[in-house]
């Protein structure tokens, strides 16, 4: 065991080796941990970013649904409009026709004097 302790110390080359190959290990780990903050921030702002945009979405959503609620009530009332006009024209197409039939009467009377 403690053969080995001193052979360690002896050894300096391979003790420099591996303290560089730690360092450029440490160095290449903190690379990857800023390239990995970058893209975290870059992936944060993008959510931002949409969900901004779903917002801009949700209103104009809400603002269509209303118009399209404004539009059916528009709708229906022009309905029932129509149908009271059509009601309408009905009774006076059969008023006319009565009247019609009377000026007819009329004129039969008037050719029988």
């Amino acid at each position: 065991h403690s053969g080995s302790s001193s052979r360690r110390c002896l050894d300096t080359g391979d003790g420099q080796q591996d303290g560089k190959d730690l360092r450029d290990r440490v160095t290449d780990l903190e690379e990857k941990l800023r390239q990995s903050m970058l893209i975290y921030s870059q992936l944060d702002n993008e959510k931002s970013s949409l969900l901004y945009e779903i917002d801009l979405l949700k209103d104009d959503l809400e603002e269509t649904e209303e118009i399209l609620h404004q539009c059916q009530r528009e709708c229906r009332d022009s309905q029932s409009e129509a149908k009271q006009l059509k009601r309408t024209i009905q009774s006076l197409e059969e008023d006319r026709s009565v009247l019609r039939c009377k000026l007819d009467q009329r004129d039969q009377l008037i050719e029988v004097s």
